[in-house]
Order: structure tokens, then sequence, then C-alpha cells
């Protein structure tokens, strides 16, 4: 819960900084990180590395979809060896 009051605002200018070496995968119905907070990074910082999961896997991930999750992952790291 800590969190939700220390952290208010993207920090534009690490996610710039470090986009190359980032990720950042949004819940399509996810109640914890909407949608729009992929819109108004995606607005904000265009060259970040971000997209919707398609897959309907729920926010708890690691609670039955993890195999489904490191896929993904594995993905984006033969992405970056390119």
């Amino acid at each position: 819960m800590q969190n939700f009051f220390q952290v208010v605002d993207l920090d534009r200018d690490t996610v710039e900084k470090f986009s190359p070496k980032l990720r950042f995968y949004f819940g399509a119905s996810d109640r914890w990180c909407p949608v729009k907070y992929y819109s108004d990074m995606v607005d904000l910082v265009p060259s970040v590395r971000a997209q919707v999961c398609e897959k309907m896997i729920p926010h708890a991930f690691v609670l039955g979809y993890s195999d489904e999750i490191a896929e993904e992952v594995a993905k984006w790291i033969d992405d970056d060896k390119l």
C-alpha cells in the first residue's frame, strides 16, 4: 500500500533513458494497473517498449500463468538478441 502513496507520477526521464533495457507488460483487465496507464506511458514516452497482454492473464500471473509469462519473456530475450 505504501507504493500508492510514494509512486504518484511516471518518471519519464528514467523510462526514456533506460527504454532500450525496459519492457512494460500491461494486463488487459488489470484493476491494479489499468490499460489507461499503458496509453499514457506510450503517449509520454514514444520510445518505450510496452504492450497490452492479449491473453487475458490476470495480475497475479504467478498463480497459474507463470509458464505463459515465461514464454513471453523468452520471446523478448530472443528479440533483443537480433
